[in-house]
């Protein structure tokens, strides 16, 4: 699906300047969908069937607006296009996204949350440097150093990406991409079961907080090979990733989109009305623009505390002189 926004003016609109019944032609080039679609008016979201009623077409969608539009009304339609890969979060749910804003269908669509979850989900996978999803399939090509200081050459490698779930290949690679060295593999069955170990290899394990269970952490310490000096001569291939999405991925999911929503709410609502007043009587419910100010602020005060927990992918490359063991 793709989300889109169209600016135009009342003068975009069929028909006489001042009168109703006028008609808008959107740009789409596949069918609009009902979920998700929202139109304003000067600012001000207008209701369905009420103040306007919309044809949904698989190319140039029609607008109707039943109440009296002027060529200087500044208007805007949002909304979203079948095709393309469908929406369908992984980490988390558009109810997520509601218990944690505030927020419901009146405010923001559940189309439009959908939306608003990818983008977070692509965010969190780009500050992590890796998915919380099962079975992730990765293959690397790993360049060692040269002996160490007393003669040694390296017994461990380690690789980028972790838990590990299944080692599918392990091979040491000569310079033509020829195995060498071939190496046990170890399924994903045998690691759910508490197997971390092959005939030829360990791997190493830790506690992962996100989930408080032990893991395989992504280093591998051969039994009874060295591995020679070599650029790209190692090729490890693997997958990774938890069985279930860890309650703190939702979490923190769900609070980045949450930030999204509260932006795109606020976005199209900043000049609705907070203040009534009849004769004697007034009512505030207050500003929308300062509610949604604070929300998101404590949203990302959360989104910050889990990232501290869960790890960001290192943003500083750092050199030192000397090996790595």
């Amino acid at each position: 699906m793709a989300l889109t926004t169209e600016s135009k003016r009342g003068s975009n609109c069929s028909g006489t300047d001042g009168t109703a019944n006028r008609v808008l032609t959107l740009t789409n080039t596949m069918t609009t969908l009902t979920g998700g679609f929202s139109v304003y008016v000067n600012g001000l979201q207008i209701v369905p069937t009420t103040e306007y009623t919309v044809s949904h077409l698989s190319a140039s969608s029609t607008v109707t607006f039943l109440n009296l539009v002027y060529d200087a009304d500044y208007i805007v339609v949002i909304y979203l296009q079948t095709g393309g890969v469908p929406i369908a979060g992984n980490y988390c749910t558009y109810t997520d996204v509601y218990t944690r804003t505030g927020l419901s269908t009146t405010e923001v669509s559940t189309a439009i949350v959908d939306e608003l979850i990818i983008d977070a989900e692509a965010e969190l996978e780009m500050l992590c440097g890796r998915v919380f999803t099962t079975a992730n399939a990765f293959t690397e090509y790993l360049s060692t150093k040269d002996k160490d200081l007393i003669g040694n050459y390296s017994t461990t490698f380690r690789v980028t990406h972790w838990p590990i779930q299944s080692v599918t290949a392990c091979a040491i690679l000569d310079d033509t991409g020829t195995a060498t060295e071939t190496f046990d593999t170890i399924s994903a069955a045998e690691i759910l079961a508490g197997t971390y170990e092959s005939a030829d290899y360990w791997l190493e394990t830790m506690n992962d907080p996100i989930v408080n269970a032990l893991k395989p952490n992504g280093k591998f310490t051969l039994k009874t090979v060295t591995i020679p000096q070599g650029t790209n001569n190692v090729k490890v291939a693997y997958t990774y990733g938890y069985a279930t999405v860890p309650r703190v991925i939702t979490d923190c999911t769900a609070s980045m989109a949450g930030i999204r929503a509260w932006a795109y709410f606020t976005g199209g609502q900043y000049s609705s009305v907070s203040d009534y007043s009849l004769g004697d009587f007034h009512a505030s419910k207050g500003d929308i623009y300062q509610r949604g100010k604070q929300n998101m602020e404590t949203l990302k005060l959360r989104i910050d505390a889990l990232l501290e927990r869960i790890g960001r992918k290192p943003r500083t490359l750092f050199f030192a002189s000397g090996g790595a063991r």
